[in-house]
């Protein structure tokens, strides 16, 4: 339930900020919020209510289909949910990491931790071991290459 709360205020947060950002001045309402700036930020935080109403939602059922009854079997239920949830809000934060240090650091190097982290969160069970680990630095660095040199070599467009 506290994940639900934590991304349905993110996503309050989010539209409060889309409110704020400009907006096309020539149209009229609802128009000039879906022309200007804040548009994206809109509908991702209409859709991160929407997921966290809907983590509400599964976990009363979740709750309602065993009888309210709060036993091993629900609770190995909801933590197998939350560490997936939970996952996915590193992720997200790994991403806000990103996005927050772009421009402040050179591109190479922040991709290169980006995707260290990003592949680090999701095979977090692998880096116990050697081979794990080498395969997210080598998946990492490929990846890496490919977004910072190949694409804009290939592309002809200026690294951020």
């Amino acid at each position: 339930m506290l994940e639900a709360v934590v991304i349905g205020i993110i996503g309050l947060l989010a539209i409060g900020g889309a409110v704020r950002l400009p907006r096309a001045q020539e149209f009229p309402g609802l128009l000039a919020y879906m022309i200007g700036a804040g548009f994206m930020p809109l509908v991702l935080g209409v859709v991160l209510i929407g997921l966290s109403l809907a983590l509400v939602a599964r976990e009363r059922r979740l709750r309602r289909v065993s009888g309210g009854d709060s036993g091993p079997p629900l609770r190995e239920r909801i933590r197998a949910e939350r560490s997936t949830i939970g996952m996915y809000l590193a992720i997200a934060g790994v991403i806000l990491f990103y996005v927050l240090l772009l421009g402040k650091l050179p591109f190479p190097w922040l991709t290169l931790l980006f995707f260290l982290l990003f592949y680090g969160v999701n095979y977090a069970e692998r880096l116990r071991t050697l081979r794990g680990v080498l395969r997210v630095a080598i998946l990492s660095v490929i990846a890496t290459a490919f977004i910072a040199y190949i694409m804009p070599m290939s592309l002809s467009m200026p690294l951020p």
